[in-house]
């Protein structure tokens, strides 16, 4: 398990939320930006246990979930009267958050599989006078008939 990760991770979305929390309530969009705050606190519950359980999927999930809080944040400074240094912060934060997320992911790595080759070890009785004509000629001799 990576605790690291979900720790960092853990206190991101906290720093994240708060900023959220903060933007939510001084903005005139208050019951939308309320309802989406609960969808993604509910998201962020899913893909930190995805990050607990050391799951690939979940640090893809958190690129997409930080672009998407960025986005947000940028949609309701244009709604509310917080100050622009807030909404930096808040950018910050959430970049941080973006670029946690990035060096979580690693590229996927295929399995090589060995290779193997197949080689027939008794030919059968037909083949077997056909391989000993070239050999015995090769040799200079001739080849011994039935």
């Amino acid at each position: 398990m990576s605790w690291g990760k979900f720790a960092t991770l853990s206190v991101i979305l906290l720093l994240g939320f708060i900023s959220m929390i903060k933007f939510v309530f001084s903005s005139s969009i208050f019951i939308r930006e309320f309802l989406l705050f609960g969808v993604l606190l509910i998201v962020a519950v899913i893909l930190l246990t995805g990050v607990a359980a050391n799951k690939s999927w979940a640090y893809g999930w958190f690129i997409l979930f930080f672009a998407f809080m960025m986005l947000n944040m940028l949609y309701v400074y244009t709604h509310a009267s917080r100050s622009f240094f807030f909404l930096i912060g808040a950018l910050v934060v959430n970049f941080i958050g973006f670029l946690v997320a990035m060096t979580g992911t690693s590229p996927r790595m295929e399995k090589q599989q060995p290779k193997v080759e197949v080689v027939d070890a008794m030919p059968e009785k037909g083949e077997k006078a056909a391989a000993a004509k070239p050999a015995a000629k090769r040799r200079g001799r001739k080849p011994k008939r039935k």
